[in-house]
């Protein structure tokens, strides 16, 4: 790139030229025309830009680029859920081994909210949670059946309330971190009704006993959940629960032949339940943002930056051409 005066072409080299050549060449038109003092200020500010910004963009160039934004969901946080499946309840029989039955499906149906807290570091997320549910289930089977002579009866269950106290570790996965995977364990509670009723007695009335109960238990569980926002989430999750039953009352019955009133009894039960959940959850205070997201700082020192020393052109000048590319 070549500029011209009126008394001398003074060729310059943009790109390669040393740094002494360019201070003679601007010391050389400093004593030129004011408008060529111009229009090299001009020049110089247009292709190079001020000396602040060629060396922001040269610490870039030298120590690399700022680290990527990593998201962290650390903090407190509440929420909703719906979700279904199925369990079975099972009664173990006083009179003996049952022929069939003594195993009620129950289809379950709930809804629910949500209340935990996550602790996110290095990508790994580590959580407690408590949950409640309110439940619509309901299934009734032949159960007691010990055999042929023995009035069985029909077995109606149905839980109504879920509740867990679980704590969480998992992986975050994606660039910023935003759709954590985890595993969950922890205890369980349901509170479990139904009746045990006699079949058929020959014209007698039908002999019922009722069970309503809490019993605690045990869950594990795994899931997703997917950032939407700094502060919302959605979760979809897979539960399982088992409790082992407590004894609950059975009616007196009959046999037949020989005739015979069997007193009432008692029988154990156990519940196991697959329940699948998708839940909205909104992190109280986030603390979504930058975390080691800083630009770097540069530990190799820049060149020597000087004065020109030229007259009007008011320009700080390094040892060497800067951004150069």
């Amino acid at each position: 790139m070549v500029f011209g005066t009126d008394s001398a072409r003074v060729g310059v080299s943009v790109w390669s030229a040393p740094t002494v050549l360019l201070r003679d060449n601007l010391r050389a038109l400093g004593r030129g025309p004011r408008k060529y003092r111009d229009v090299l200020d001009a020049i110089w500010s247009s292709s190079f830009g001020s000396h602040d910004n060629c060396a922001r963009r040269n610490r870039c160039n030298e120590c690399g680029r700022p680290r990527a934004r990593s998201e962290t969901a650390t903090g407190g946080y509440i929420g909703g859920h719906v979700g279904g499946g199925y369990g079975r309840t099972s009664f173990s029989n006083p009179y003996g081994p049952s022929i069939y039955g003594d195993v009620v499906d129950t289809p379950v149906f709930l809804a629910g909210g949500q209340i935990g807290y996550n602790w996110q570091k290095n990508g790994w997320v580590f959580g407690v949670e408590l949950d409640a549910s309110g439940a619509v289930s309901d299934g009734t089977n032949t159960c007691l059946a010990a055999s042929g002579f023995i009035v069985s009866a029909n077995c109606k269950a149905g839980p109504n309330v879920f509740a867990t106290g679980t704590g969480r570790v998992g992986y975050a996965f994606g660039a910023l971190g935003h759709t954590p995977a985890y595993l969950k364990g922890g205890v369980a509670w349901q509170n479990n009704r139904g009746d045990v009723v006699n079949n058929f007695e020959g014209g007698s009335p039908q002999e019922k006993a009722h069970f309503d109960y809490g019993r605690l238990g045990a869950t594990i569980g795994l899931g997703v959940e997917q950032a939407l926002t700094p502060a919302w989430s959605v979760k979809a999750e897979y539960d399982y629960l088992h409790f082992g039953g407590p004894s609950v009352a059975t009616p007196p019955t009959e046999q037949n032949p020989p005739f015979a009133i069997l007193p009432a009894n008692t029988t154990g039960l156990s519940s196991n339940y697959h329940i699948g959940k998708i839940g909205l959850n909104y992190l109280l205070a986030p603390t979504h943002g930058r975390r080691n997201g800083r630009m770097r700082r540069c530990t190799r020192k820049h060149p020597p930056v000087r004065r020109s020393g030229v007259a009007g052109v008011g320009r700080r000048l390094v040892g060497s051409f800067p951004c150069q590319r």
